[in-house]
């Protein structure tokens, strides 16, 4: 790929909305996990670069979630081994070798770990915050509806208690319905509960 199509492709996939994300955290990740192991890999063994094989596990973890964040620290650090082992990285004991690279893969898992945890938090505190703020406005717009009938007058029929709205005459629930956005269910109150029994007893057969 000549440097006019390398451009083209980055373009591409930094272009917002044209590629996944996990995809592009894919790709970030791993060009710079073979960027940090090739200089790693030239540079002298007496330079630690442990702590820069953090980077594309913290690239994946935040773009990528947990799978993908605990993959990269997989490969990560078996890239990490190969090269460590390879560049005639010198160790007093051989068993320190083996000790230094179980605390690597704990260091990467771990890194891994916290990042996408820290992103999966943030994101639903963002997601709550938004629900707030939606359930905030529905409010205010309904207390505005209210307010914008504090003090008129409504013309309610004597005779079936309907409401005038506009030209239009309804009953009082769907009222409540179309203006408050109110859901009306239906109930009996205790006086018209005893007087219904009244009734009853009245009407009653041998009385």
């Amino acid at each position: 790929m000549g440097s006019a199509g390398a451009y083209e492709f980055f373009r591409v996939l930094s272009r917002k909305g044209s590629i996944p994300m996990k995809f592009k955290a894919l790709v970030a990740s791993s060009v710079a996990l073979a960027v940090i192991a090739f200089v790693y890999y030239k540079a002298s063994y007496d330079l630690v670069f442990d702590h820069f094989f953090l980077l594309p596990v913290a690239i994946a973890a935040w773009y990528g979630g947990r799978r993908m964040a605990w993959s990269m620290a997989a490969v990560a650090w078996v890239t990490w081994a190969l090269v460590n082992y390879y560049n005639g990285t010198q160790y007093l004991h051989e068993g320190d070798r083996y000790w230094n690279w179980a605390l690597v893969l704990i260091r990467l898992v771990v890194a891994a770990t916290v990042v996408a945890v820290l992103r999966e938090a943030l994101i639903s505190a963002k997601e709550s915050l938004a629900e707030k703020e939606a359930a905030l406005k529905a409010l205010q717009d309904s207390t505005a509806k209210i307010r914008a009938y504090e003090g008129r007058f409504q013309t309610i029929c004597a005779w079936t208690n309907q409401i005038k709205d506009g030209d239009e005459w309804i009953s009082f629930p769907e009222f409540l319905s179309r203006h408050l956005g109110a859901q009306v269910t239906h109930g009996i109150s205790p006086e018209a509960e005893a007087k219904f029994h009244a009734e009853i007893k009245q009407n009653a057969p041998g009385r």
